[in-house]
């Protein structure tokens, strides 16, 4: 349980005269007109309202990160300035080409958008029929145990394949908090409920979220990734936020599949594959997919 710099403890939340005044502070911060504010800016104009940014962490051994499955799309790229064989035109876009905020991001900002589910990611994407798009495949390639920032909600939706971790996480935070002397137990716990909703509420552009992700992601309590729920699959799978550095040391480029979206019905789409390109020494190389690669909703998660 952090903070984007100290451990938390009840001094957080001494300004606040009930948990009434503290919900109706967060309710402020959420309907606040952040356009036109720069990073500082917005940063300063959040802590007038949430004197502290918690967050739940996860921590992974080698030999579990390793076992995820990391799932990235890009659409309709431009070949013309992209060469398909480049391991890099599916990983994280550099900070120039990142002119706005993403959920996860502030504009300049990089990060490796990721999900631990292929429909998911291409969902994420907002594809249109007839868009071409690129489905890359990813695995933890890491010696090191990988911290990460658990922004899922309390009540995760049990088919959510990161359920489990969500109510450990929780159950841990609350079997914990009187250990770092809290009688405003319940103000951390409202604060964590409001920034995990922001994740699947917040609309564009994000000024919150995203400046909260860069905290977590680039400041100093520092994470390796984030974890929250995807908007577009409500909160049935997950998506991942990687830091680049993240991505260059302790991520491998397992393949990529082209697909050309054929038809989309509300939740639903199909796609036609065709190409499935692999690394082969310092190349990517193109073959025909087989079966197995043309059902997306049989891919591991």
């Amino acid at each position: 349980m952090t903070t984007t710099n100290e451990i938390i403890t009840d001094k957080d939340f001494y300004e606040y005269s009930s948990l009434d005044d503290f919900k109706k502070k967060l309710q402020e911060l959420k309907s606040l007109d952040f356009s036109g504010l720069d990073k500082k800016q917005i940063g300063e104009a959040i802590f007038k309202y949430l004197s502290v940014i918690p967050s739940l962490i996860g921590k992974y051994a080698p030999e579990k990160f390793n076992s995820f499955k990391f799932y990235r799309v890009r659409l309709n790229v431009n070949t013309d300035i992209e060469d398909l064989n480049l391991v890099q035109t599916y990983s994280y876009p550099l900070p120039q080409f990142c002119k706005e905020n993403g959920r996860a991001n502030i504009k300049y900002k990089s990060v490796f958008y990721s999900t631990n589910c292929a429909l998911t990611a291409i969902m994420e994407s907002k594809p249109k029929v007839g868009d071409i798009g690129y489905l890359s495949f990813w695995q933890g390639i890491t010696d090191r145990e990988m911290k990460s920032g658990v922004l899922l909600p309390r009540q995760l939706d049990k088919g959510n394949e990161w359920y489990v971790l969500a109510e450990d996480i929780y159950s841990f935070a609350n079997k914990n908090i009187d250990k770092v002397a809290m009688q405003k137990a319940n103000f951390f716990h409202e604060a964590l409920d409001f920034i995990a909703d922001l994740y699947l509420t917040e609309k564009q552009p994000y000024p919150i979220t995203s400046w909260i992700s860069n905290e977590l992601l680039y400041g100093t309590a520092w994470k390796d990734f984030i974890i929250y729920p995807s908007f577009a699959n409500k909160a049935f799978s997950s998506n991942f936020a990687i830091h680049p550095n993240v991505v260059d040391r302790y991520l491998k480029f397992e393949k990529v599949i082209r697909f050309k979206l054929l038809e989309i019905n509300g939740d639903t789409f199909s796609v036609s594959t065709g190409r499935v390109g692999e690394m082969k020494q310092n190349n990517i190389e193109w073959r025909t997919a087989t079966q197995e690669e043309i059902d997306f909703s049989l891919f591991p998660r």
